[in-house]
């Protein structure tokens, strides 16, 4: 555990950092009261300086990413998608359940990454054939993506498809979704990224 000087707004205090791995980073105050999920800070470590974003609270502990990182434009939809571009993306692995319209079959799906736009997944060819083809593209799908214990409910629209050996991979693009939603699967994404370091 070392100490840092924490800028926050105009206030300068003392902290303490208690966990560090790659870019994420707790940081222990010992006044928490100010400090709000989203905001910037800056820290002084020795002679070096860097920006970061509050991710999390936990009583006295400031949880945080660099301030840059794509983790907090999950679920922006006001950046378009440019299909050139490589968006930063954080692998978790876990199932969601697609339909499209009530009466037809609920598709299983197993979730591979996650960037700001949506998410990649994969869909094996038995369960292509289960569901009397593919997935149809650019049109809106209901969602119920599980994190952990709990869930989310976005709606995602196709938007490419990617023929692997054994079925295909899907990028699927936030469509809809809660803030609340967005902070679950944020908080759900940072939990598995700390525990794969």
């Amino acid at each position: 555990m070392h100490t840092v000087q924490v800028l926050y707004g105009d206030k300068m205090c003392e902290g303490r950092v208690t966990y560090v791995k790659t870019d994420y980073m707790e940081i222990e105050v010992d006044d928490p009261d100010p400090y709000e999920v989203g905001d910037y800070l800056i820290i002084f470590n020795r002679n070096s300086k860097s920006e970061l974003r509050i991710l999390e609270m936990k009583d006295n502990l400031i949880c945080t990413f660099p301030s840059n990182s794509d983790i907090f434009l999950l679920g922006e939809q006001k950046i378009p998608l440019d299909p050139n571009k490589l968006y930063q993306r954080f692998r978790f692995e876990t199932v969601a359940v697609l339909h499209h319209l009530p009466q037809i079959p609920k598709v299983v799906i197993n979730t591979l990454d996650v960037s700001r736009h949506g998410v990649f997944f994969y869909l094996p060819q038995s369960s292509i054939e289960v569901n009397n083809g593919l997935l149809i593209m650019n049109h809106q799908y209901q969602s119920v993506l599980f994190c952990g214990e709990q869930r989310i409910l976005p709606t995602f629209i196709i938007r490419r498809q990617f023929p692997m050996e054994y079925g295909m991979r899907y990028l699927a693009e936030f469509f809809a979704v809660s803030n609340e939603d967005i902070r679950t699967l944020r908080a759900f994404i940072v939990s598995e990224y700390i525990r794969s370091l």
